[in-house]
């Protein structure tokens, strides 16, 4: 389930294969609370980043790296996973937000990535389409 990537720097990031885009991914709109395996997959998927952050800036250390560009996208989401999954991701991982904040701040990821807002109003439209509130 997991594996260790290196970047020949002495830092390794634990990578969750097909899981975590499988619970990150599949759309699932009732209320959430932490007794649901999936919620408790993210929650742990979170703690893990953070653990792998620890007090550095980037996943690569001080500079914006490969690790932060492939996982800046959710940072998006993470609006629409907190008010559909009704917990704080803020409260599970602080670290990951703030560095959320970083790499938002970083202007090719704030020129490439659609607002909060806009993929929440699209998290709305879809779950009217499939009927589902």
């Amino acid at each position: 389930m997991l594996r260790s990537l290196g970047d020949g720097r002495g830092w390794k990031v634990e990578v969750l294969r097909l899981r975590f885009l499988d619970y990150l991914d599949r759309p699932s709109w009732e209320k959430l609370t932490t007794s649901f395996p999936r919620l408790r997959v993210f929650i742990g998927i979170l703690k893990l980043l953070e653990g792998e952050l620890g007090g550095k800036k980037y996943f690569g250390g001080d500079a914006f790296g490969f690790v932060d560009v492939a996982l800046a996208p959710f940072v998006s989401w993470f609006y629409s996973y907190e008010t559909c999954a009704g917990f704080s991701i803020e409260e599970a991982a602080p670290k990951v937000v703030a560095w959320g904040k970083r790499c938002m701040g970083q202007e090719s990821v704030a020129n490439a990535l659609s607002h909060p807002d806009k993929i929440y109003e699209m998290v709305g439209v879809l779950k009217k389409k499939f009927g589902v509130e």
